[in-house]
């Protein structure tokens, strides 16, 4: 069942990236950064889904992280809210929530196996134009369940 869901993750931003809107590319973005509890090193793609208000953005991710004798695997779906009345040295501030499904592959040292359950994050970012085809930001996760890392420091580019 759990193989279902993240097939069936990985074939929805898949599809999301490659559609298109108007005859125009979908953005797609890679990520990465550290994690705590578990300590990690992660790597991932997204992509940015049409706008339900203009200061709201969906952005479902897909990340891998490896350390701490576990592999964990997300597929995400994040809501962020920009806060266009403050700049800061030209980075736009933003809040948000993420719903996921982690999967956490253990190593033999830990038992092996894997499981894998629905996770809740707050989160928080700054976001910078570099220019008209590419955006940069640096975004703060706090977990709010136990299958999601407690914090996650995340830093990506998003190409247009």
């Amino acid at each position: 069942m759990r193989r279902l869901f993240l097939l069936l993750g990985i074939i929805t931003i898949l599809a999301a990236g490659a559609t298109t809107a108007t005859a125009a590319k979908r953005p797609l973005g890679v990520r990465g950064g550290y994690s705590m509890d578990p300590g990690q090193v992660f790597f991932g793609v997204h992509t940015w889904l049409d706008k339900p208000a203009p200061e709201i953005w969906l952005v479902p991710n897909i990340e891998l992280g490896f350390g701490d004798d576990v592999t964990v695997f997300s597929i995400a779906l994040a809501g962020r809210y920009r806060i266009y009345r403050h700049d800061m040295a030209d980075f736009k501030p933003y809040l948000g929530a993420e719903v996921g499904y982690y999967t956490w592959m253990f190593s033999d040292n830990l038992g092996g196996g894997s499981d894998g359950k629905a996770a809740l994050s707050l989160l928080g970012g700054l976001e910078k134009r570099l220019d008209p085809g590419r955006n940069l930001f640096f975004e703060l996760r706090l977990g709010l369940s136990d299958y999601t890392p407690d914090v996650k420091f995340t830093a990506g580019l998003t190409f247009f």
